[in-house]
């Protein structure tokens, strides 16, 4: 029985690669748009695919090669631009989305000494307020001062709905419609942007939760 020869697989031209935009425009946008959206159906809507078949179109899309070594190319280099790996943001939002009020609270419901506490709980604490009042007893003869300290936690809702997209828990998540028309690839400047946007629209997470600092 021949045996048969095996072919070489043969070399990407110069200038291709995941390196470099895909020649398809509807392609590349697509790629653009995950990395944002981190959904396939939403990138395929935003990509300008039909709205109807985007759960299907998404897939379909995400089983070419190209375009998966594409993505993961431009993820690599969004992470070594910000210094934040996915990974990195995904623990903080792990953070918020689970974190219990409890974890604060000494006996009686007093409020513990945030300073002490380690990052992984004050990271889900977004502000401290302390409010001080002076009050008298019915004689008016004392005069007391309260101190109140008001904790407030990230949203709590925020953080595990980014969570559930990140782990692709909600995969036909359908909360924003985007009309299905071709769009131009996104600019670096453009992509960057959205990127902002969407981390301060959707995790609740400010600067130093991002960085892992406390409250």
């Amino acid at each position: 029985m021949a045996m048969k020869k095996k072919t070489a697989k043969k070399p990407k031209p110069i200038g291709e690669g995941p390196s470099k935009p895909l020649k398809n425009a509807k392609h590349e946008r697509f790629c653009q748009e995950y990395i944002v959206a981190n959904n396939k159906s939403q990138a395929a809507i935003r990509a300008g695919y039909s709205e109807n078949r985007a759960d299907s179109r998404g897939a379909q899309l995400w089983g070419i090669v190209s375009i998966k070594e594409r993505i993961k190319y431009l993820q690599t280099q969004l992470s070594k631009k910000s210094g934040i790996a996915a990974e990195r943001v995904i623990n903080e939002l792990g953070k918020v989305a689970f974190a219990n009020i409890k974890n604060i609270l000494e006996t009686g419901n007093k409020i513990k000494d945030l300073s002490k506490l380690p990052d992984d709980i004050t990271a889900a604490v977004e502000s401290v307020q302390t409010i001080t009042q002076t009050t008298t007893n019915k004689k008016g003869t004392k005069k007391y001062t309260i101190t109140n300290v008001k904790v407030k936690f990230h949203s709590k809702l925020s953080a595990l709905t980014d969570l559930g997209k990140h782990l692709g828990i909600f995969e036909k998540d359908n909360a924003q419609k985007i009309p299905p028309e071709t769009k131009p690839p996104l600019t670096e400047e453009e992509l960057a942007k959205r990127l902002k946007e969407l981390n301060e629209a959707g995790t609740g997470l400010d600067e130093k939760s991002i960085s892992g600092g406390g409250g």
